[in-house]
């Protein structure tokens, strides 16, 4: 215990001398406890947060496996309209269905380079309203599609 303290008081002696040092070194100390706190806010945000539905584990996507021959290399294809009414009129083992559909937008709000959104819209007879896939926390506004 008493070499502990021993190193203790030259550690924070030469940290008086080299005040340089000193500040650079709490400088990169603080950024590291900084970003390790923001990492771990996105990784516990993202992966250990459940999905803000009732039966989140009962939710599962679907998506088109185009042939490799017509397609080399795409492993995966958004579901078409057509192939999604085929889907849901054989459907036999899910409760509900839904298409999610996209697109890209840009958002500039007085900045110089504009966000790019994503937006989903959910259509269907399983989309919000009747589905189980309701989302917890509702959001308040209006919010429509822009052509």
């Amino acid at each position: 215990m008493e070499r502990l303290r021993q190193d203790l008081k030259h550690g924070l002696r030469m940290l008086r001398r080299t005040p340089g040092f000193t500040l650079v070194a709490l400088v990169v100390f603080a950024l590291g406890i900084g970003a390790n706190a923001a990492i771990f806010s996105i990784v516990h945000a993202v992966l250990l947060q459940p999905l803000p539905y009732p039966d989140a584990s009962r939710l599962v996507r679907v998506w088109h496996t185009p042939p490799q021959s017509g397609f080399p290399g795409v492993k995966t294809f958004a579901v078409s309209n057509a192939n999604y009414l085929d889907w849901e009129a054989q459907n036999h083992v899910f409760e509900k269905m839904a298409l999610i559909g996209g697109a890209v937008l840009s958002a500039s709000l007085m900045v110089p380079s504009p966000a790019r959104l994503r937006p989903l819209f959910p259509a269907g007879r399983g989309a919000g309203r009747a589905g189980r896939a309701r989302p917890a926390a509702r959001r308040r506004g209006n919010y429509r599609r822009s052509r």
